[in-house]
Parts: structure tokens; C-alpha cells; sequence
């Protein structure tokens, strides 16, 4: 249906020496579970695509896509782990915004390339083994998918994770790591869904594929 994303956050392993001992130490840097509506995160707008369409990202806790779109999946189907407010928490998912139903759907006969980013950057100086963690789920096809990018220090928006995100049915936990993310002034993400608008529109609701940052 569209990608939808859910506890995004990020964690780093931070190498200290005190004395003769070495240990790792797990810090959490940020986390944004959209519980007070995600203002951490501006919605289509900037980085590398066009934000364009009537397919847009959208913070709430509607999981009811009737009478034109199916329900989205509730938060207590995971492939693994658990999501803080579970089952119908606040997420960051895309939506078909002239349908007015404001679970997570999307229009496949609508043209969109919209993106959402981190209104601010973390400085990650000092700091080794950076991570980014969330929740996600993301149905669709080949021509509606989701993709995961990060920017360094102001600088052009750079892909990152799977080539696509989608056929998936089940909110599942991503972890990426990447020796860029490190060691930096400025570290921020975005997510990014496209759909070309070549799939026919559904004759009826059952036809689209049920639906996650």
C-alpha cells in the first residue's frame, strides 16, 4: 500500500579508554517514535527528488483505510521485536491525500516522488560504528517503493539500505550501519517513496495490497 515508518533512531558504539581497560558503550543519540507528532522531521519537501504527486507522507495513528483503501497493518505483527505504543501508535507513512482517508495508502495511478528528512543534523564527531534503526512496512510493486537516504554536513542526499523497500507485509526492524555516518558534524536522514503511476488504478479495494523511519 505505501511505506510506513515507525521508531526511527539512532544508536552508536562509542570505543572508551580509561586506564588498561577498553570497553563498548551503546548511546543513544536520537529517537523520534511520532508519539507528539514528529515535528523532528519536515514532510515533502527537499532532497533528492521532486516531491510531486497526490501520494504524500503524513504523522498519525489512522489504521482504517475504508471504504476505497485496505486497513493498515497493526503494529503488533512484527517479524521481530516489539513497537512502543503498540498496536495502533503514531507513524510517519505516505497517503493518498485527495482521497482524504489518511491511513497508510497510496493512489498507484498518481505520479509521486516525495521525500521526509530530519529537520536538524547530529553530530557524530569522535564516534565510531554509527547506526540507524526503525520499524518499517512497504507493499506495493516494482513501480512503488521506499528508499532510505543520509546527507553529511549540509552535503548532497546519498542512498543507503535496501535498493527498494517493498513486498513487505509484516512491520519488520532494519538495522544500517555505514563507516560514513561516522565522525561527522552533520548526520541526517530522510525517507523516500516513489511511485511511477503506470499500475492501473484498483477496480475495488481488495485489489491493492494491503500495507511502514
Amino acid at each position: 500500500m505505501s511505506i510506513i515508518i515507525k521508531s526511527s533512531f539512532l544508536l552508536m558504539s562509542l570505543m572508551c579508554l580509561f586506564g588498561y581497560s577498553t570497553f563498548s558503550q551503546n548511546v543513544q543519540l536520537f529517537t523520534e517514535d511520532f508519539e507528539s507528532g514528529g515535528a523532528s522531521f519536515s514532510l515533502n519537501n527537499g532532497g533528492p527528488g521532486t516531491n510531486s504527486g497526490s501520494n504524500q507522507w503524513i504523522v498519525n495513528n489512522q489504521y482504517t483505510g475504508a471504504p476505497t483503501y485496505p486497513n493498515t497493518t497493526t503494529q503488533d505483527n512484527t517479524t521481530s521485536g516489539t513497537i512502543g505504543f503498540a498496536p495502533t501508535s503514531n507513524y510517519l507513512h505516505i497517503h493518498d491525500a485527495p482521497s482524504g482517508i489518511n491511513n497508510a495508502n497510496y493512489n498507484p495511478g498518481s505520479e509521486s516522488d516525495q521525500f521526509a528528512y530530519m529537520n536538524f543534523g547530529l553530530c557524530t564527531y569522535g564516534l565510531t560504528d554509527v547506526h540507524i534503526s526503525f520499524f518499517y512496512l512497504c507493499e506495493g510493486s516494482e513501480n512503488a517503493y521506499g528508499t532510505v537516504w543520509y546527507s553529511l554536513d549540509g552535503g548532497p542526499w546519498i542512498q543507503t539500505g535496501l535498493p527498494q523497500y517493498v513486498n513487505t507485509t509484516a512491520w519488520t526492524y532494519q538495522d544500517l550501519s555505514d563507516p560514513a555516518f561516522a565522525n561527522v558534524g552533520s548526520l541526517r536522514f530522510g525517507f523516500r517513496f516513489q511511485n511511477d503511476g503506470v499500475d492501473p488504478p484498483p477496480a475495488s479495494a481488495s485489489v491493492l495490497m494491503t500495507s511502514t523511519l
